[in-house]
């Protein structure tokens, strides 16, 4: 017990010797792991003891019968594990930060953006490619004298206002204005509505 004992990491050896004294008095099986300072070389090792303490005719211990088992490599990995999985943690953390950020100014972006359609004078609406209305301007009722719920209930409002002369080249300029080869630069056309 005592050259046992002397190998304990200072770490671990008091620990482990309240342990052992738990297993005597609830006579239970020596089930632990716990650091060692290697004889020959000084070197900390990870081990797995199991034993079991056999006892005398007045129950007293008289010897431990198990195996110390190396698990200084198992431990290793599971430190190196557990550092990827903190650094992991810490980028995801990062990176919802650095997201939540980028959103919070698309949004401020995009008030702002609003706040001047929306005072604008002239006409403004965007139509998504699955021909959705994703925003028009206030300013549609004072031209075409339908509200913006209007166009929002019926999104062909929009291409039934086109004058009868004009419908040609509004359809033509749809198909372009979500043609992507145009990019940033979207074809402009001019075109009569007819309004109520």
């Amino acid at each position: 017990m005592e050259a046992w004992a002397a190998i304990l990491h200072p770490d671990s050896q008091t620990h482990v010797l309240d342990y052992l004294m738990q297993t005597e008095v609830e006579k239970t099986p020596f089930d632990h792991e716990y650091k060692i300072i290697r004889v020959n070389d000084g070197v900390e090792r990870w081990v797995h003891g199991l034993g079991e303490l056999e006892y005398d005719n007045q129950l007293n211990p008289v010897r431990m019968i198990g195996t110390i088992q190396d698990i200084t490599e198992n431990k290793q990995a599971e430190e190196a594990i557990k550092k990827l999985n903190e650094e992991l943690e810490d980028r995801v953390k990062e990176r919802t930060a650095e997201l939540l950020k980028s959103n919070m100014i698309l949004q401020q972006t995009e008030e702002k953006y609003r706040t001047v359609a929306d005072f604008t004078y002239d006409w403004e609406y965007w139509i998504s490619p699955e021909k959705h209305i994703l925003y028009m301007s206030p300013s549609v009722e004072r031209i075409t004298g339908y509200t913006v719920q209007e166009f929002i209930a019926n999104p062909e409002l929009l291409n039934q206002l086109v004058f009868a002369d004009d419908l040609g080249l509004w359809n033509s300029h749809r198909l372009e204005s979500h043609n992507p080869d145009f990019g940033d630069k979207k074809p402009q056309q001019e075109a009569k509505f007819i309004s109520d």
